[in-house]
């Protein structure tokens, strides 16, 4: 079979180098007196490297999971031959230069190759908006407004409508492609915004091949085919991975453009009936989006990770997410704290986290042992405030269209605006935090770009080389594009019944930089957001009388200036009394109905260094109680035994070693006998 190669494109920011090797289907890895002749480009150095992925300390060492992957170097025979292409300092354009590879068995024809050599993003570079031209009319605003958005970041943005009935994948890739190859525009990377065409995947969890759009040389279809067709022995260089179920990965400089969706129904493209229509839900991650951008929604800069196996990452390794943001914490792979209970509560922008998954559920497991530990599914994220920036998740198939990754963004009041995570199985490239230079694929570098203020798409292409996830959201966004806001937080909740079915509820809650500046109150349960609020306005308290005796829920949330937000529960039995108390996850099924007076206080609140409990009238008579102080991860760091008729307990932010703790949330618990309460303080510094 004769040698043959494909037209290539190339892409390289200047500045850098880029190092490829060419698609060569039908090379024999027995051949000898291989020779390259290339033409000179005009914007650029350009050199031959004989036995490429020997040369090229990247690849020298490479890392890749067996179980998995095809390892790079079986299939790039050690005769093969690569380049290295050096752009002139300061040019930005299109260049190109030709080849032709011959050895004493065959030689290809003569090949093409365009390169691009862009500016750092936003460098006017384009962002082009496809959207569903069907959904168009009904978010014309919200384009728009993500347009203006990105064009006061110096960015150009066009809006592209699309027709989706009676389109295939490799017609939208073909827009695309005419868009990249219009120099003048020098596309930076695309939002696809509503239903539009994918390749791959069918239904719940089904695998999608994303990276079909990031790279603009071949259709990567096509390319699947020729390589299952040719087997591997015949196709060489230009990706890695196994064929077929994976498909073909890309390798640096081959993905040209980024590509991310706004999308908003679920994997069978149906409505998802539980969040709202398809145009609420695309306009609810386009607000996202902009408040994000203009400072209107704030969290703290704090980091979080987890992994369930902790296999590649240790307490140091995960500082290393220290590199980008200021703050950083540490789920301890050993701990089974609910995320809404550690990463949700305290808020943060980023959660990077590795466990198991698929369409609907992360699965959490201690160590890696059996058995369910979290159970976060999809119905409770839709009964959640998402309190997280981005979610980079590593778990198997849970990044497929309207699965529970892409409904991070879709939950009402989120903080979310970019999800990543698989629709195949688990990828070492979304371990962020991780240390190795030569474990492919390389997400060294991706962070490496992140703490240099690039963009989260930039940064992926420089970066990883290895594309199979959907990214949901935008990826002209890059981190800290914000002020850092401390989240309100709810310290307790008490319900009164009165007479009859008639109830009253207070709320008592800390922020300690901005102020409250909201009380929205669910009398009947928040119903995955698809009911207002009962009472919306500034204040502490809230009356409901029900008519008929039921189970339900009383919710209540505090918003502060900056839109983050703390919510608690309480299930209540309309005509006797409290069910469950959910203020915290720890407090007993059985809680007793709380009269007036019979809760704790804690003043002052926020504090620093110490602060006193008030026990009121809960305690009398003889007796011990138990008194605890934990961190926000569920470690006990101080306590002490105490008698019944104290009516003050005072911490002095000790721990029980007499150590000063470092400022955060706690959690102050009182126990005796049968009964639990909770309160939760702020330290501060």
């Amino acid at each position: 079979m004769a040698m043959t190669s494909y037209p290539l494109k190339v892409s390289v920011q200047t500045g850098d180098t880029l190092s490829f090797v060419p698609f060569i289907r039908g090379w024999d890895s027995t051949a000898t007196n291989v020779n390259v002749v290339v033409s000179t480009p005009l914007h650029g150095d350009l050199q031959v490297i004989n036995n490429w992925f020997d040369t090229i300390s990247y690849f020298s060492n490479i890392e890749i999971d067996s179980r998995y992957y095809t390892p790079v170097r079986p299939r790039t025979p050690r005769n093969f031959p690569g380049f290295r292409y050096i752009p002139k300092t300061g040019f930005t354009g299109g260049d190109t230069f030709t080849f032709k590879i011959t050895t004493n068995k065959d030689s290809t024809q003569t090949v093409k190759c365009a390169v691009r050599i862009t500016p750092p993003e936003p460098g006017a570079m384009t962002v082009l908006l496809v959207v569903n031209q069907t959904l168009l009319t009904s978010i014309q605003t919200e384009v728009n407004r993500l347009k203006n958005d990105l064009e006061n970041e110096g960015y150009k943005a066009r809006v592209l409508p699309f027709a989706y009935s009676n389109t295939t994948a490799k017609q939208l890739w073909d827009s695309l492609v005419a868009e990249y190859d219009n120099q003048t525009r020098m596309l930076a990377g695309t939002i696809l915004i509503g239903q539009l065409p994918y390749l791959g995947g069918n239904g719940n969890g089904s695998i999608t091949k994303e990276s079909a759009f990031w790279s603009m040389s071949k259709w990567q279809e096509e390319m699947d085919a020729d390589t299952i067709r040719k087997g591997l022995s015949n196709v060489t260089g230009y990706f890695v991975g196994n064929t077929g179920y994976n498909g073909a990965h890309f390798t640096p400089g081959f993905m040209n453009i980024w590509m991310s969706r706004i999308y908003g129904l679920d994997s069978y493209g149906r409505t998802i009936t539980t969040l709202g229509t398809e145009v609420e839900l695309i306009k609810r991650a386009l607000d996202n989006n902009h408040n994000y951008r203009t400072g209107a929604s704030r969290l703290p800069q704090t980091a979080f990770s987890y992994n369930m196996y902790a296999k590649h990452i240790t307490g140091n390794d995960g500082k290393k997410l220290l590199d980008i943001w200021p703050n950083y914490m540490q789920h301890s792979s050993n701990n089974n704290t609910h995320p809404f209970n550690f990463e949700f509560k305290q808020g943060g922008e980023i959660w990077n986290l590795v466990t198991h998954g698929n369409a609907g559920q992360f699965n959490a497991l201690l160590n890696g042992s059996n058995g369910k530990v979290w159970d976060y599914n999809t119905s409770m994220l839709q009964n959640s405030n998402v309190s997280v920036r981005f979610l980079l998740a590593d778990l198997c198939h849970a990044g497929g269209l309207g699965c529970i990754v892409n409904q991070h963004l879709l939950v009402k009041n989120s903080s979310c605006v970019l999800a990543m995570a698989p629709t195949d199985y688990i990828s070492q490239g979304f371990y962020l935090w991780d240390t190795s230079a030569t474990r492919f694929p390389p997400h060294k570098y991706t962070r490496d770009y992140l703490a240099k203020g690039e963009r989260w798409g930039r940064s992926w292409l420089r970066g990883n080389g290895w594309i199979w996830a959907s990214f949901y959201g935008d990826l002209s966004l890059k981190p800290k594009m914000t002020l850092p806001n401390i989240k309100p937080l709810i310290t307790s909740v008490t319900p009164v019944m009165n007479s009859g079915m008639s109830w009253k509820f207070s709320v008592e809650a800390i922020d300690s930089d901005d102020g409250i500046t909201a009380y929205d109150w669910y009398g009947n349960g928040y119903q995955t957001g698809k009911v207002s609020p009962d009472s919306s306005s500034q204040s502490k308290t809230f009356s409901i009388t029900y008519n008929v005796a039921k189970i339900c829920t009383l919710r209540v949330e505090v918003v502060d200036h900056y839109m983050a937000r703390d919510y608690a529960e309480i299930i209540i039995k309309t005509d006797s009394g409290v069910i469950a108390n959910n203020v915290n996850t720890s407090v007993e099924a059985s809680s007793p109905v709380l009269k007036r007076g019979n809760t704790l206080s804690l003043r002052p609140n926020p504090f620093n260094p110490g602060t006193t409990i008030d026990l009121g009238s809960l305690f009398s008579g003889k007796g011990l109680l138990r008194f605890e102080v934990l961190s926000i991860d569920g470690r006990v760091i101080y306590q002490s035994t105490l008698s019944k008729t104290e009516k003050q307990i005072s911490w002095n932010g000790r721990n029980n070693a007499g150590k000063p703790v470092h400022a955060g949330i706690y959690l102050f618990r009182i126990t005796a006998e049968s009964r639990k309460y909770e309160i939760r303080g702020m330290l501060t510094k």
